[in-house]
């Protein structure tokens, strides 16, 4: 008897949720994707600035040796980056060996993506676990109550803050998600233009009233900008994001302009800029990879466990992988035979 393959749906198009689906995805299964942004990447996710395009979110992934580092390797978009760096006082300091993926950060995810189906734009509401026909599934509706589909799981991959009313059906989960603690941060992205070359550190960090990190993204392998333009990613430190964590946008846009500018005066002609807030931008750690409940199908992963950053998302992903797998390996459908209801405990 054929195997039918199993259908599986991912909440979130992040680090995660697509190293999740595309280790699915190798496995042969059904995999639909959905995702509240337009884009994918999550905190790798890009974005546009006229004629230019700039990473919002992660600059780039530290190496250690790891699996994770050695993954990053094999994938085909991603490049090595040892940029100049400095401190915020413009001393030379030790240079960092990282990653990035060109030509910008989301096209890791969005390739990883591929073979799914992919439903940008989409804020899932609700997921339930059912029964269909006297087979278990897991029914998604969006945030109006539009039925999107019944799966035979359904893995969410979201910030847990975003996770958690997701995870009403399993209220051990909920209660989890809603532990995790989390910071904000304010990211400006800026496109500078001088009228001569100017050499200009590719990376400042240390300590500064403002600022955590200026990377000059324009310098990242496989960018691409006009003669004496520049791409910038400022970031504002822990503190004072916490602090202006409510404040209008465009205050927050002055203050890391202007302290960009402190530090580069000649780039003072601005082509284009942007600001955003990363609203669930560092999470405390918790005390799993994953989660996972075999009763309701229902699974949970992301850069929230283990350590918070993307070596956990990628971490999460795998062990979710693993224990997923072996289950519908275990309850998947035949040709011919229906499959037996699992009994639902909540």
């Amino acid at each position: 008897m054929n195997r039918v393959k199993p259908r599986v749906a991912i909440i979130g198009a992040g680090l995660s949720g697509a190293v999740l689906c595309d280790l699915l995805l190798q496995e042969n299964y059904q995999v639909t994707v959905f995702d509240k942004s337009r884009g994918t990447g999550g905190r790798l996710a890009s974005c546009r600035l006229g004629d230019y395009t700039a990473d919002l979110g992660a600059p780039f992934l530290q190496q250690d040796g790891s699996a994770f580092s050695r993954w990053l390797c094999e994938q085909e978009e991603v490049k090595h980056w040892q940029p100049q760096a400095y401190d915020f006082q413009c001393n030379p300091v030790e240079s960092i060996s990282c990653y990035t993926a060109a030509p910008r950060q989301s096209a890791l995810t969005r390739r990883l993506l591929q073979g799914s189906e992919f439903q940008p734009g989409t804020r899932v509401g609700f997921i339930w676990p059912e029964l269909v026909n006297d087979n278990s599934s897991v029914v998604v509706r969006d945030e109006k109550g539009k039925g999107l589909g019944h799966f035979d799981a359904v893995v969410v991959a979201t910030p847990a803050q975003q996770a958690a009313p997701l995870l009403e059906s399993i209220p051990r989960f909920m209660k989890k998600a809603l532990t995790v603690n989390f910071d904000v941060c304010w990211v400006h992205v800026l496109v500078t233009y001088s009228e001569e070359s100017v050499n200009t550190p590719e990376l400042l960090s240390g300590e500064h009233e403002i600022l955590s990190r200026i990377t000059k993204d324009s310098a990242k392998p496989g960018r691409q900008c006009p003669v004496n333009a520049e791409v910038w990613t400022i970031e504002a430190n822990e503190e004072w994001s916490r602090q202006h964590r409510d404040s209008d946008k465009a205050d927050v846009a002055l203050a890391l302009r202007n302290a960009f500018l402190e530090l580069f005066p000649s780039h003072s002609y601005m082509i284009a800029e942007r600001t955003h807030r990363w609203l669930y931008a560092r999470h405390t750690k918790t005390d799993a990879n994953h989660l996972w409940d075999a009763d309701t199908g229902i699974g949970v992963c992301g850069d929230w466990f283990a350590s918070g950053d993307a070596e956990a998302a990628w971490l999460s992903a795998h062990s979710l992988a693993d224990e997923l797998i072996a289950h519908l390996d275990r309850f998947c459908i035949l040709d011919n035979q229906q499959k037996q209801p699992l009994s639902i405990s909540i």
